[in-house]
């Protein structure tokens, strides 16, 4: 069963029933695609912040080369979950057919574990340890050191020189930062920024139901512009914040969460 969905005219169509403004323009269609688009990035905050099963996980692989020590992340990146190091690059993702039906191969998702064997997971640094990262020699050569090849994600203005019309330009950008034992590959584990959805068949997926928050999101903002009592929706939406938190951690019951055990 797919996970189910809804588009923008389907999320604006609740938001105009459950705020009574079916037959009123009182609320353009704009206005409204405004509000439903910042409920969706509330709602994918939400995701972002619950623990137990990932929702909406991504990777993005980049090559890193001692002794470049930034490298700038994929444009929809907006929490971490994780970064692995392997000397040779991760499987790309490929197609396969089951039961002569197309499967999307996600990287590292489903290929063979001993494919990635050697894929050693990195550790963040606290921003006091800014300096100890840049001493080569405390961690060269074996597979033994690559944990401590720790790194910090941060965001900043980068400037590009862009050979075309627009010349140079300053940019914000999200950006990892660490100090490579040697040419290599990182593979970063992260929740992407909500969808902006613009046309009316643009799609938000969400799950059981969770789908419908940015409606409600959206109904709240227009029971506030026109003066009226909003708290109710206020209500549904920290009722479905609740739920979604609730049930985060609970998608495998058989295998509760646990304490993650670092090194110092």
């Amino acid at each position: 069963m797919a996970i189910p969905s809804k588009t923008l005219l389907q999320l604006r169509t609740l938001a105009r029933q459950l705020s009574d403004n079916e037959h009123t323009d009182f609320v353009s269609d704009s206005e409204l695609n405004t509000y439903i688009n910042l409920g969706a990035q509330e709602l994918y905050d939400i995701f972002a912040q619950a623990h137990g099963q990932e929702f909406f996980l991504k990777t993005f692989q980049i090559q890193v080369t001692a002794p470049v020590n930034a490298y700038t992340l994929p444009d929809d990146f907006h929490v971490l979950k994780g970064v692995d190091y392997r000397d040779a690059a991760f499987p790309e993702s490929s197609t396969t057919e089951v039961f002569g039906m197309d499967r999307i191969v996600i990287t590292t998702y489903d290929v063979l574990r001993e494919e990635v064997a050697d894929a050693v997971p990195l550790r963040p640094y606290m921003f006091n340890e800014r300096h100890s990262g840049s001493d080569e020699e405390r961690y060269r050569d074996t597979r033994l050191s690559r944990p401590r090849m720790r790194f910090r994600v941060f965001s900043e203005d980068i400037t590009v020189d862009d050979s075309g019309e627009d010349g140079v330009v300053t940019n914000a950008a999200h950006r990892i930062r660490l100090q490579p034992v040697e040419n290599g590959y990182i593979l970063v584990w992260y929740i992407p920024v909500a969808p902006v959805l613009a046309s009316d068949t643009d799609v938000l997926v969400g799950f059981h139901g969770y789908e419908e928050y940015p409606a409600i999101y959206a109904a709240l903002r227009c029971a506030r512009k026109a003066e009226e009592d909003w708290t109710g929706f206020a209500a549904d939406l920290m009722a479905m914040r609740t739920r979604i938190e609730a049930m985060a951690g609970l998608r495998d019951m058989g295998h509760p969460t646990r304490v993650q055990d670092f090194e110092g």
